[in-house]
This record gives C-alpha cells, sequence and structure tokens, in this order.
C-alpha cells in the first residue's frame, strides 16, 4: 500500500521518501517535506475477522498521518497548548491536533481506514490535512513564540478562531 501512495505523492509532485521497516522503525514509513514540517505517514494494516459483518475477511489499511509542528510550547504553557489543540479539532476541518508533552509541541495525526487506495480520495484527504495545517499553524506559533495564554491568545489573533 505505501508503495502506491508514494507513487501517487510522487505523481502529484511531491518529494516523498519511503523509509522501509528494520529494527529501529517498527513499520515501513513515508517522510513527505511541507514547508517548515515534515508529515509521516505509516500504515496498520489489519485483517478483519471472519463472521457475518460485510468487510469480514477483508484486509483494512489504516494510514495514520503525523505532523510534528516544529514550534516548541513551553511548559509552563501546556495546560494552554491543550486547550488550544482541543479548540483546534472544534473549528478545523479536519480534527487530529493534540498536545505532545515529550516533543513539547502541538501534533496532528489522522487515520484514514481504506481497503482499496482510490487516488480521489487520497488526494482530497491529503490536502484537506494540509489546508488544516495551514490554516491553523499561525495560531501554534503565536502561543509557542509569544507564549501568551489561551484567553490572551483567543483576543488577540487574526486566525481562525
Amino acid at each position: 500500500m505505501l508503495n502506491d501512495v508514494v507513487s501517487f505523492l510522487e505523481n502529484s509532485g511531491f518529494n516523498a521518501h519511503l523509509q522501509q521497516k528494520t529494527e529501529e522503525i517498527s513499520c515501513p514509513q513515508i517522510w513527505l517535506n511541507i514547508g517548515d514540517h515534515v508529515m509521516q505517514i505509516r500504515d496498520a494494516n489489519y485483517k478483519i475477522p471472519s463472521d457475518d459483518t460485510p468487510v469480514s475477511g477483508s484486509e483494512i489499511h489504516f494510514l495514520n498521518f503525523f505532523i510534528t509542528f516544529s514550534h516548541k510550547i513551553a511548559s509552563t504553557s501546556f495546560s494552554d497548548g491543550a486547550r488550544l489543540a482541543s479548540l483546534l479539532n472544534k473549528i478545523s476541518p479536519i480534527p487530529g491536533y493534540n498536545l505532545s508533552e515529550p516533543d513539547n509541541s502541538i501534533v496532528f495525526h489522522y487515520t484514514y481506514p481504506v481497503s482499496k487506495l482510490e487516488p480521489k480520495s487520497l488526494d482530497a484527504i491529503l490536502h484537506l490535512i494540509l489546508y488544516s495545517t495551514e490554516l491553523c499553524e499561525p495560531i501554534i506559533q503565536e502561543l509557542s513564540e509569544n507564549n501568551k495564554s489561551f484567553e490572551d491568545l483567543i483576543k488577540t489573533t487574526n486566525g481562525p478562531v
């Protein structure tokens, strides 16, 4: 599946790199440069147990899209960062924002279940993710660089809120 995704991305003009599974890396993954950030795409595929459901016996792929924003959140601002991530999920066209304390940043994670890769659907999901992160990044950057409280950020931002 990931080889098909890489082919699609490259044909769409993206610079994508497929990293194979190693002893250190538990699963193959795609690295995709998007502006100042890197998107990581992983495939977790599962065989659905056989029973009477419409998808029984099918292999379902779960394409996981990850973006870690380069803007670091001060540990004293974690509660504001968590509130911001929650708000971004409410206003974003595609939710997936979370606060990653180990990374000191807001991250984006979206899981796309697919049994057969449909280029139009993948294109729509990818562009929706890119649009969402482009829309929400300025407010993440504002929290990071100016260390404002959540309330001050809401009052002064020209972003999507």
